[in-house]
């Protein structure tokens, strides 16, 4: 047998590699990650980060635990299963968090154009809505940002409209509709 197939054979049947593996990859998606990116991407990321965290659960548990896995195997799966949603809303929430530190820390004012609007259909009748709108800051560089909408606030927003939008100095492309300007506006 080749060695690098051998070694590899090893590494993936040694009762410690998930156990490794398993705060890697939390460490990797919640400290490595720089926030800003983290909020950025927090959907596609935390959907990443979730199936790694539920593929490493089921590998832990049949390494680690198997005795547990022969006897309660529903038991078993649910809490393996839990891992994802467990970490899809921590690390949202990390996201979350940090746009709205942000928002108090650096928050501004600025008019915008509404440039693009998408909407996503998925399953059961469920849709994403964000739309796309460009700016200038304080000091007149030109940015563009993408906020998510509520199905509602899409039908409210045309392209071409201009709106007020609370953005952060520091992170520009973290942005959301200012309704508390827009009243006066």
């Amino acid at each position: 047998m080749e060695p690098e197939k051998t070694l590899k054979r090893k590494i993936l049947s040694n009762r410690l590699t998930p156990l490794v593996l398993m705060p890697l990859n939390l460490a990797f998606f919640f400290y490595v990650i720089p926030p800003d990116v983290a909020s950025e991407y927090s959907v596609s990321l935390a959907l990443v980060g979730s199936v790694s965290t539920l593929i490493l659960s089921f590998w832990i548990a049949i390494m680690v635990v198997p005795k547990a896995l022969d006897k309660a195997p529903v038991a078993v799966g649910l809490l393996c299963i839990s891992t994802l949603f467990v970490f899809g809303y921590f690390f949202i929430l990390k996201g979350v968090d940090f746009s709205s530190d942000e928002f108090a820390k650096y928050g501004q004012y600025a008019e915008a154009v509404v440039v693009d609007k998408t909407q996503v259909y998925g399953r059961r009748g469920k849709t994403i809505q964000d739309m796309d709108v460009s700016f200038n800051d304080a000091y007149g560089t030109a940015w563009q940002a993408e906020i998510t909408l509520s199905e509602r606030e899409y039908e409210q927003f045309q392209q071409g409209q201009h709106i007020m939008i609370h953005y952060s100095a520091k992170h520009p492309k973290i942005a959301r509709v200012a309704y508390e300007k827009m009243r006066s506006y």
